[in-house]
């Protein structure tokens, strides 16, 4: 069974550890045209690591972030990335209790009682790619004190606000669950099971009035907000359907944990383009309402004024490759072991896909200061 879904948070993880050009000048090499399938195996096998595998507080997952370290981070925590650094790291897990998103950022580790620093990069990574089945959950411990005991404002806010905002009050919720006065264990699995695309942080921090997007927003620091989704979906399992009897444990398996992410990134996509669409015409039907106000009757002071964001999300994925192209990629298993020829044409496929991507075409005449090119029957201006 291939390992799916998971280079994306290792690719950002180092992006960020090492620097932009380190990162393209190395992280082939040192990661994608090695066989890391093969030297999780190895090190599993190795009778020094059984032996600490039968400790119940060592586990898969902590020979696979010792891989991870020893190939990619060099043993960085999250000390060193401080959090008004760009970029800024945001890695993603699934709370095995719940199905909710869990973020590797220092908000929920203050409801745990817990500091983030202190957490290697690697140990999130494998956090983010502990696929059911194949690699054990992460645990991560909460540290009951005064802070944890108490509800933030906007969270208590937040959790008085169900009919009205279920996102938010669904947020709240886990953020309450995480306080406590007993110990308690958090055990995360991959985060593509509650978000494949690792969208929803940034929905999250889009919507909730402390996020760090809207934050920045709020003070005018934002001008433009743009979001490139990389949907790394592969191929849907079109076999099935041709077989009369009942697929076995392995197929059933792979199916339930791979097909509901798919559909639901899909779903993701669209909200997180309704969001900032519907953000940006209040933005102007805020400021036009002013102008009017102001021009009927002059107000005894200045009306508060708001420069619209340019609101900007673009999914790219195999589907916008040519036809041939785009079935051999989409039937591409995203595992930890892959031949050189398809790392080339996996890395080949990226500048192609954006320069195909509409979206993104408007989005770099807009940003050079082009005029928009017309538009035919069905397309929009988005992105301009």
């Amino acid at each position: 069974m291939p390992l799916r879904h998971l280079r994306g948070s290792f690719a950002a993880a180092d992006y960020v550890v090492l620097g932009r050009d380190t990162f393209f000048r190395e992280f082939s090499s040192r990661f994608l045209e090695r066989n890391v399938q093969g030297m999780l195996a190895l090190r599993a096998a190795n009778p020094i690591n059984l032996v600490r595998l039968m400790s119940p507080y060592f586990s898969r997952i902590d020979l696979a972030a010792e891989l991870y370290d020893r190939l990619l981070f060099g043993k960085t925590t999250y000390a060193e990335l401080h959090p008004d650094r760009r970029p800024f790291l945001i890695v993603n897990a699934t709370n095995m209790a719940n199905g909710a998103g869990f973020e590797f950022t220092q908000e929920p580790f203050d409801f745990l009682g817990s500091d983030l620093r202190s957490v290697p990069v690697a140990r999130a990574v494998a956090a983010s790619s502990a696929f059911p089945f194949l690699l054990s959950p992460v645990t991560v411990w909460s540290y009951p004190g005064p802070y944890s005991e108490r509800l933030r404002a906007d969270v208590a806010r937040a959790l008085d606000d169900r009919e009205t905002n279920l996102s938010r009050y669904r947020w709240a919720r886990n953020m309450q669950d995480f306080t406590t006065r007993d110990a308690k264990y958090i055990h995360l699995l991959d985060g593509g099971l509650a978000d494949n695309i690792g969208a929803r942080p940034i929905i999250n921090a889009f919507a909730r009035e402390r996020g760090f997007v809207r934050r920045r927003m709020n003070n005018d620091q934002v001008r433009r907000f743009v979001v490139l989704l990389v949907n790394a979906k592969t191929a849907p399992a079109e076999h099935l359907t041709r077989r009369p009897h009942s697929p076995g444990i392995i197929s059933v398996a792979r199916t339930v944990t791979s097909t509901p992410m798919d559909n639901f990134s899909t779903d993701t996509v669209e909200l997180m383009q309704r969001m900032v669409t519907d953000d940006e015409k209040a933005q102007r039907a805020i400021t036009d309402c002013n102008a009017h106000l102001a021009a009927c009757v002059p107000p005894q002071k200045p009306l508060p004024t708001l420069t619209a964001v340019r609101g900007c999300v673009i999914e790219l994925s195999f589907e916008g490759l040519d036809p041939a192209a785009r079935d051999e990629l989409l039937n591409y298993p995203t595992s930890f072991s892959l031949s050189d020829a398809q790392v080339r044409k996996l890395i080949a496929a990226g500048p192609e896909i954006l320069r195909r991507s509409q979206d993104f075409q408007r989005l770099l005449r807009g940003l050079r200061g082009e005029p928009s090119i017309g538009q035919g029957v069905g397309e929009t201006d988005r992105c301009s």
